[in-house]
């Protein structure tokens, strides 16, 4: 990707962010990113328990495929890996001030789609921002993309994007067709990528 394409990017997510957020009042999560040194830093909200099954994406998109809804069920079976909570994301300070209520709904429901991203013709393509429950270190998040095989009917694949990362700082977005991973940094910058489907490796990657 070029640099001006990426400054386009880069422009439309602000102003789209800007657009959506909330200007006012204290915001329900964190305070600041934390990875066991500041000592100042404060822990999400917990949420209430969930059953990591093939709810949590009904809860957000209504009506889903069958195909869609059996990969997640299979995925998340053996308890191992679940859909992250607010709980679990230590954002920075800076975002939280900024971007209000739109990163509290971000970091709810860290699962962006509904679309068709691997370009077969079928939607509710998803990504979804996972945890890997065995593991308590920074990099126990992961994002999964789980996209059609031809049909809402026939069990949908799944990929991964990232695993074994630190995600804690991490939010989806979807523009359009297009859909994004943000990484908030404590500096006050971020950190935008495009996720993209590579047809002759058939995998995803973001740049």
């Amino acid at each position: 990707m070029d640099t001006y394409r990426k400054e386009v990017i880069g422009a439309i997510l602000i102003v789209t962010v800007f657009c959506l957020a909330c200007s006012s009042g204290a915001t329900p999560f964190v305070s600041k990113r934390q990875e066991g040194v500041d000592a100042d830093a404060k822990p999400v909200q917990n949420d209430p328990p969930r059953s990591g099954s093939s709810d949590d994406l009904e809860l957000f998109f209504a009506g889903t495929p069958p195909g869609l809804k059996e990969a997640w069920r299979l995925f998340v079976s053996d308890g191992r890996y679940r859909m992250a909570r607010r709980m679990d994301f230590k954002i920075p300070e800076w975002a939280v001030r900024k971007y209000g209520t739109e990163l509290d709904h971000r970091l709810t429901a860290p699962i962006e789609g509904g679309r068709d991203l691997n370009g077969d013709g079928v939607w509710y393509d998803c990504a979804v921002i996972v945890l890997d429950t065995t593991r308590t270190d920074a990099n126990r998040f992961g994002i999964v993309v789980l996209d059609s095989n031809g049909s809402e009917e026939q069990l949908y694949q799944i990929h991964w994007l990232y695993h074994d990362r630190n995600l804690a700082a991490t939010i989806l977005m979807q523009l359009g067709e297009k859909l994004f991973v943000i990484e908030l940094n404590d500096a006050g910058s971020r950190k935008t990528c495009e996720v993209q489907w590579d047809k002759k490796l058939l995998e995803y990657h973001c740049e």
